[in-house]
């Protein structure tokens, strides 16, 4: 079987939930399966790594053009930043020996004009005009303008509902994103792959726990995470620090965020690390992991990470959306407030000989290591043709 893979960008370096999952995905598809990887320019974009290379059958980037005024008008603000004719004539050109396109994100669908001729699925890492609507929300709760991100989730929607029509697969990496695509739209049925984890990289370590070490780790620049990181610092925070008054919490990711960052800047004890090259000692050195993520969408690989490496991990229901966990059992669940202020005491006082630590571990080696979803996604390829 061959595909023709088409992301929006390289999915190099590692360090963004779509771009991990891309090359995991990659790396580990049976060897059967033959991939042609496409992607569009962008300006930091680094040589193709040698595990690309050598797993796909041909790998070929295009430029970035500029929309039309039209386009921008009628297209979100993500979907103009991918903008590439390059990549439309390609699609557009006969696929000689193509069993199956795979668009990697709603972004790319205006490019796609073959519907009639070729075999082709959608993957929804996240349904982005609920996250838009989301956004909104919050922009409104602070007191800001929510015009321009009503406007964008009605333009999300719209392309949504034309890639029912265009495109006969659909993919998501969420139980939860499959019923509410269902919900919108009955005849589709969305086929759940979800995001997982490599366990030989995200192995347990033996260095020792710091109970007075929170970590939050993230896309530092990506609106749910800000959001949910006020919320913590606003409503669990301070009593956290009146428990334990030694406690630090470093956040940890790519991107800035210069309000949040000033904000965070008054407390010593709230530590702006920023991006890391690996994530692992992070992981291995903390009382636990937060996820107080209030918007979301699709799964979170990096609890699926901390999971593998055995630490603690709070999240709220948002936060643990895709992966199938349960309270009290392979995570601590609690919503924003007192009830995750406990549950985040709790994780750090259970020390490292924490048995829901253990579960969470076995659960992610059970049901999300990437080899298993990779075979999965095969599997849905080959349904689709």
């Amino acid at each position: 079987m061959r595909v023709l893979f088409v992301t929006p960008s390289l999915p190099w370096p590692l360090d963004q939930g779509a771009r991990i999952r891309a090359a995991e995905l990659i790396r580990a598809l049976p060897h059967h399966v033959e991939v042609d990887l496409a992607w569009i320019a962008r300006p930091d974009e680094p040589e193709v790594p040698a595990e690309l290379r050598t797993r796909c059958r041909t790998t070929r980037r295009f430029e970035r053009s500029r929309p039309s005024w039209l386009e921008r008008l009628a297209w979100p603000r993500a979907a103009r930043w991918f903008h590439s004719k390059e990549l439309t004539a390609a699609l557009a050109a006969p696929l000689a020996g193509v069993d199956l396109v795979h668009l990697d994100e709603p972004a790319l669908l205006p490019h796609w004009t073959q519907h009639a001729r070729t075999a082709a699925c959608l993957q929804h890492h996240k349904l982005e005009s609920v996250l838009a609507d989301a956004l909104a929300d919050a922009d409104a709760r602070r007191g800001r303008s929510a015009t321009a991100g009503r406007l964008d989730a009605e333009r999300w929607r719209r392309l949504e509902l034309d890639a029912m029509v265009r495109v006969p697969h659909q993919l998501v990496c969420a139980a939860e994103d499959a019923a509410r695509l269902r919900k919108r739209f009955p005849d589709c049925d969305p086929v759940v792959v979800e995001n997982g984890v490599d366990p030989r990289w995200f192995a347990p370590r033996d260095t020792p726990r710091d109970p007075d070490r929170l970590l939050f780790l993230g896309s530092l620049d990506y609106g749910p995470n800000q959001d949910g990181l006020r919320a913590f610092l606003r409503e669990c925070w301070p009593a956290l620090r009146e428990a334990r008054p030694a406690l630090r919490l470093a956040l940890v990711g790519r991107g800035s965020a210069p309000e949040l960052e000033a904000s965070c800047a008054f407390d010593p004890r709230v530590e702006w690390i920023g991006h890391v090259d690996d994530v692992r000692p992070w992981l291995a050195r903390c009382g636990a992991l937060i996820v107080p993520l209030a918007i979301g969408g699709g799964t979170r690989i990096k609890l699926a990470c901390a999971l593998a490496m055995r630490t603690p991990v709070v999240t709220t229901a948002v936060g643990a959306e895709g992966l199938e966990l349960q309270d009290g059992v392979h995570v601590r669940r609690a919503e924003l407030g007192p009830q995750f202020t406990r549950a985040t005491l709790a994780a750090l006082d259970a020390g490292t000989d924490d048995p829901i630590a253990d579960a969470g571990r076995e659960r992610v080696l059970e049901r999300y290591t990437w080899d298993r979803l990779a075979t999965r996604l095969a599997d849905a390829w080959k349904s689709f043709t």
